[in-house]
């Protein structure tokens, strides 16, 4: 699978079967610690998105893709900076941390990035991580060597092959940043020969359990839609990685997903109730601008439904707004943007090395 643009083409125990919606999918929202609390916040307005600076955000530098870990302490994203240790090759996965939460403490600011190395990356593209309620699956995008994968026209350098596949890998300590175990990929028809991009995955019941939303997008075309499978992860910290069942089959969106349109990273809340999406701005009424991408959100009154009204999220540009992640309390909204940069061919989608990506943060809600 080729890689189409670098924010998006970077996210065995026998099943047991579970109960499904009129449409198919496995109801969502696992009972989780932040289930009382999305309920009051889902629907309420965002702040002004800030742009998170150093030592996350850098100039010249592509940062993007971020989510926080369940306890807000642990930043993940990927990015192709060079200039701290440990750097692997094209695109890397980085964590960084900070011991408190408060925004406005001066000590609760983020530390020095740290590259998570191997098993997790690799000299090729690595990105898209997103982590699981529990702490213990990180699932990711990695490009991986390949002999008859032809070179890319933007990509120059022949050492970038164009196989991207989803990951996903365990750890026994959801506060060990650093121990990840091997990482194994997921099974068709989610690694398919289409293009294939992690976006999330929402818990239902038991650990390891739940629908993993991806990104799918034709090869030879450029059109994105977004997809959900039910997974069961088990044979959790097996030396040799994970083993992933697919529990049915892979269904397109079809109340989200528009015709002919890049519809993609889709971001549920941990309750399955509230959704964040990326989708072209004049996709649909209240887009901000005429060119490149916005962030959408939709919700509905239970899991089992399926989802309601798209409405546009007020964080939006005139440039463009990807990959948005909602941290799991519901009050963070992180999201990638190249809207610092000038009027221009970049200010839809871009080059990395001119369009300078970067982080941005929105906050809803009073904070603790």
């Amino acid at each position: 699978m080729r890689s189409i643009h670098p924010m998006l083409s970077l996210l065995m125990a026998p099943a047991v079967a579970l109960g499904c919606s009129q449409d198919g999918r496995a109801p969502e929202g696992g009972s989780t610690p932040f289930e009382p609390q999305l309920a009051t916040l889902a629907g309420a307005s965002w702040s002004a998105p800030v742009k998170l600076g150093p030592p996350i955000s850098v100039p010249l530098v592509t940062d993007g893709n971020a989510m926080l870990s369940p306890d807000g302490l642990s930043l993940y994203y990927d990015s192709d900076r060079t200039d701290l240790p440990g750097a692997q090759g094209a695109r890397d996965i980085w964590v960084a941390r900070r011991d408190c939460t408060d925004g406005d403490d001066p000590a609760c600011a983020w530390q020095t990035p740290v590259n998570l190395g191997p098993p997790i990356n690799t000299p090729y593209v690595d990105g898209l991580p997103t982590l699981s309620v529990d702490g213990h699956l990180l699932f990711f995008l990695s490009h991986m060597s390949r002999p008859d994968c032809p070179a890319e026209p933007d990509e120059p350098d022949p050492s970038r092959p164009c196989d991207a596949d989803i990951f996903v890998s365990w750890r026994d300590n959801p506060n060990d940043d650093l121990g990840w175990g091997e990482a194994v990929p997921l099974p068709a028809p989610v690694n398919t020969a289409d293009e294939d991009n992690i976006s999330a995955f929402v818990p239902v019941g038991e650990a390891g359990r739940g629908n993993l939303y991806f990104d799918r997008s034709p090869v030879g075309t450029a059109e994105f839609d977004i997809h959900y499978v039910p997974i069961r992860v088990t044979a959790r910290g097996h030396p040799s990685g994970p083993r992933v069942a697919l529990l049915g089959p892979a269904m397109a969106l079809q109340e989200i997903n528009l015709p002919g349109v890049f519809d993609a990273s889709a971001y549920p809340s941990v309750d399955g109730r509230e959704l964040f999406f990326t989708s072209p701005a004049v996709s649909r009424p209240g887009g901000t601008g005429t060119i490149g991408l916005d962030i959408w959100t939709s919700t509905r009154r239970n899991p089992h439904e399926p989802w309601g009204e798209v409405t546009n999220v007020e964080v939006n540009s005139t440039n463009a707004d990807l990959t948005p992640r909602l941290s799991f309390d519901g009050r963070t909204l992180l999201f990638t943007s190249n809207r610092g940069m000038p009027a221009g061919p970049c200010r839809a989608l871009g080059l990395p090395t001119s369009c300078g990506w970067d982080i941005y943060i929105a906050m809803r809600g009073s904070q603790p």
